[in-house]
C-alpha cells in the first residue's frame, strides 16, 4: 500500500467517524432543538474538519507514523505545541484543559483522532475550534508555510485550513502579502520560527 492509498484510507476513516458522530450525537440534539421551537442549520460542511496532511519527513519506520506517539513526526508536533504554548502564542481557555487543546492541535496535523467539541449558539449547534492563535498572525502563517516548504506537512487548501483552525475569520492571503512585500519576503521576528523548528528537530536526533 503506497502513501497516497494510506492517506485516502485515513481521510475515509475520519469522514466515517464524523458521520457516525453526527448521527449518534448531533442528530438527536437537533431533534430536541426543533421540538423546543428552534431552527437547525443543516449545512453539510458545518462539522467539516480540515487538517494538514502528514509527510514522512523524519523517515519514521512506523506504518502509521502520523499517529504513533513514538514516531518523530508525532513527537515533533507535540513539542511544537509545547513551544507555542510556552511562547503564549496559544492559550488554554476555560472550561478546556491543556489535554483538550493538545488533542485538537495534534488532530490538526493528523496525529490523533479529532476531538469534537460542540456548543449551542443562536439556536444552532457548531464545532468549537480550540486552537485559535493568540500570537502574531503573520508568524503563524509563516510557520505553516515553512512546515510545508520543509515537506513535513502538505495541504491543497492551506489558507482555508489555517483560517478554520487557527486564525478564525482572518484573510490569510492578505496576511501573507503583508510580509511577502518586504525586501526579505519574511515577517518581523521570522528567525524565531526557524530557531524553534531547529531546536525541536535537534531534540529528535
Amino acid at each position: 500500500m503506497n502513501e497516497n492509498q494510506i492517506r485516502d484510507l485515513l481521510k475515509e476513516s475520519i469522514e466515517n467517524s464524523l458521520n457516525d458522530f453526527y448521527h449518534e450525537r448531533v442528530a438527536p440534539l437537533e431533534k430536541q432543538i426543533i421540538k423546543l421551537g428552534g431552527t437547525v442549520n443543516r449545512n453539510p460542511d458545518e462539522f467539516k474538519f480540515r487538517y494538514f496532511k502528514p509527510i514522512n519527513a523524519f523517515k519514521d519506520t512506523s506504518n502509521h507514523f502520523w499517529d504513533d506517539p513514538e514516531s518523530n513526526y508525532y513527537k515533533f508536533f507535540s513539542l511544537l505545541f509545547k513551544a507555542t504554548l510556552d511562547r503564549r502564542w496559544i492559550s488554554i481557555d476555560e472550561p478546556f484543559k491543556i489535554e483538550d487543546v493538545h488533542g485538537y492541535w495534534m488532530g490538526v496535523f493528523g496525529c490523533s483522532t479529532i476531538p469534537l467539541t460542540l456548543k449551542k449558539k443562536d439556536e444552532k449547534v457548531e464545532l468549537v475550534r480550540l486552537t485559535e492563535w493568540k500570537g502574531s498572525k503573520v508568524l503563524l502563517v509563516y510557520l505553516i508555510d515553512t512546515l510545508v516548504d520543509l515537506k513535513i506537512i502538505s495541504s491543497r487548501r492551506k489558507d482555508i485550513t489555517i483560517a478554520e483552525n487557527f486564525l478564525i475569520g482572518s484573510d490569510v492571503a492578505n496576511l501573507r502579502k503583508s510580509f511577502k512585500g518586504n525586501k526579505s519576503q519574511k515577517p518581523k521576528h521570522f528567525q524565531e520560527i526557524h530557531d524553534m523548528i531547529e531546536e525541536i528537530q535537534n531534540s529528535l536526533d
